[in-house]
């Protein structure tokens, strides 16, 4: 009877001195959590603007994401145009009275597309001269854009040349057979159009 009771009291404080080791190791196990993943998620890239090019009103545009803000810096980086895309992506900029070079980025939800450079080494030839009439007296009319030079050349080389003021007039008094039409701004030519005399 007396050795069972040795034997009991002996394994209790086998037990005792066991959960003693284990009970701090438990306890920082549970004070330290792993630490959780993270994960950082990057904003998609901004495509450029494209199509840049001079519309017969004589003003910059192009075609960009739709409800983007499209922003224009000359060439020291000062904002010049701020406008915003239409619903098919379209947007327009009067540039009267900027210089070459200006840059036009589009910005949507805060990221902007990288730039695309307009004037210098990079100019938009303007877009070809449009309703064309024959007006009295031998004068060829039609819409180009305000300032452009427009030339009416015919097949055997004899031209003629006026200044746009957004409409034109070009004599064909000297000029026969076919005429082609062009117009020039900032050293950049439409491409041409076609009037046919007789």
């Amino acid at each position: 009877m007396r050795a069972s009771r040795v034997l009991t009291t002996a394994a209790a404080a086998t037990c005792i001195a066991a959960t003693a080791i284990l009970a701090p190791a438990v306890a920082a196990s549970a004070a330290t959590p792993a630490p959780a993943a993270t994960s950082a998620t990057a904003k998609a890239p901004v495509a450029p603007v494209t199509t840049l090019h001079i519309d017969p009103d004589g003003r910059l545009g192009g075609r960009g994401i739709t409800g983007a803000t499209v922003v224009v810096t000359d060439r020291v980086g000062t904002v010049v145009r701020t406008v915003v895309t239409d619903t098919d992506g379209w947007w327009f900029a009067s540039i009267n009275g900027l210089q070459p070079q200006l840059r036009v980025t589009q910005v949507v939800a805060g990221t902007s597309s990288t730039a695309v450079t307009w004037g210098t080494n990079g100019t938009a030839a303007p877009s070809p001269v449009n309703t064309l009439h024959l007006a009295d007296t031998m004068l060829l009319g039609g819409r180009a854009v305000n300032g452009a030079v427009v030339t009416a050349t015919d097949e055997d080389g004899h031209s003629s040349t006026t200044q746009s003021n957004g409409f034109f007039f070009v004599p064909l008094w000297d000029l026969h057979g076919r005429v082609t039409i062009t117009q020039e701004v900032g050293g950049q030519t439409s491409a041409p159009a076609y009037w046919t005399i007789g």
